[in-house]
């Protein structure tokens, strides 16, 4: 754990270095995570859906027989594709990454406005009070994220007679 700063111009230069050591990057992480999850899915699906056709075109009729390697390709591709249209539809991979990435926009914009503001401040009351201005404005980008999360993965609630509720909002 490190020690507690002495002064509030520290206290706020600490809370700004750990909102660039561990806030910032948590997003970016988060943020690129879904974009790859996006990026996958919609290939492997793009993919699937482009090599079938182009292999049920040249496949010769024997290809088709029984449970030839053909009949099965035309049969797993399709199959594939569709789990990974579904996977990027059910679990809201687009809107994800757009949130994660709106956070991690609104995390560096509160950064470097906590950079300029750090430079501008002039007493240890001033440091204060951009200090409190910083906790609270990424509370209240925390509040939001979350808010939003709880929209796009809403998690079942019990109710009172302990069958599950979704939560509404």
């Amino acid at each position: 754990m490190a020690a507690l700063a002495a002064t509030p111009k520290q206290a706020l230069a600490d809370y700004i270095e750990e909102l660039e050591s561990d806030y910032l990057p948590w997003y970016e992480r988060a943020a690129t995570r879904n974009l790859w999850s996006w990026f996958i899915a919609q290939g492997i699906a793009f993919l699937a859906g482009v090599t079938t056709s182009i292999l049920a075109a040249v496949m010769k009729d024997d290809a088709f027989k029984g449970y030839a390697w053909g009949r099965l390709v035309l049969i797993v591709l399709p199959a594939l594709g569709s789990v990974a249209s579904t996977f990027f539809l059910q679990m809201r991979v687009a809107e994800f990454e757009d949130l994660r990435e709106q956070g991690r926009a609104a995390i560096q914009r509160l950064i470097a406005v906590g950079k300029q503001r750090y430079a501008a401040a002039t007493s240890p009351e001033n440091c204060a009070e951009i200090h409190r201005w910083l906790i609270d404005e990424v509370s209240k980008l925390e509040a939001e994220q979350n808010r939003r999360f709880q929209i796009l993965a809403p998690r079942p609630r019990v109710g009172e007679m302990g069958k599950p509720e979704t939560v509404e909002s």
